[in-house]
């Protein structure tokens, strides 16, 4: 059956499934009883109009899931007068710094690893840091 006969609750209802669980195509096959083939298109499709531009799709990920301020400088004022989230978003003081990892924009109280570096614990275990980046980033990683 062609994956735009599955309806759009069943298709995200794949995509959750698979990603929440973590399981291979055929295990979801056998559980929503489709193909392997109607899977994997149900998963492209879900992916396309979330991120792509194909198929018409704008890519929701690119119109309402992106921050606004891409370079991470100002913070939306709902979440700036919610007590709930802020302790989150705020820029320590005094010194202070939130360990973050690669993810994170460079900037005031972030302290993240050095890019493009070994940083994993298991990337150390027969050959010492070379440097002092890498002797940061193995610190870092234990954290």
């Amino acid at each position: 059956m062609p994956s735009d006969r599955i309806s759009v609750k069943e298709k995200v209802g794949i995509f959750l499934y698979t990603l929440a669980l973590h399981i291979f195509n055929r295990d979801v096959a056998e559980r929503f009883q489709r193909s392997r083939e109607t899977i994997s298109r149900t998963i492209h499709d879900v992916l396309e109009s979330t991120c792509g531009q194909s198929k018409g799709f704008m890519g929701l990920a690119r119109e309402y899931i992106r921050p606004k301020d891409a370079t991470f400088q100002s913070i939306p004022s709902h979440i700036e007068t919610d007590s709930r989230y802020m302790t989150y978003f705020k820029v320590t003081d005094c010194g202070k710094y939130y360990v973050v990892d690669k993810g994170y924009p460079d900037q005031k109280g972030y302290l993240a690893p050095y890019p493009r570096l070994r940083y994993h614990q298991s990337q150390f275990e027969h050959v010492l840091p070379t440097n002092a980046q890498e002797a940061f980033n193995r610190v870092h990683s234990s954290l």
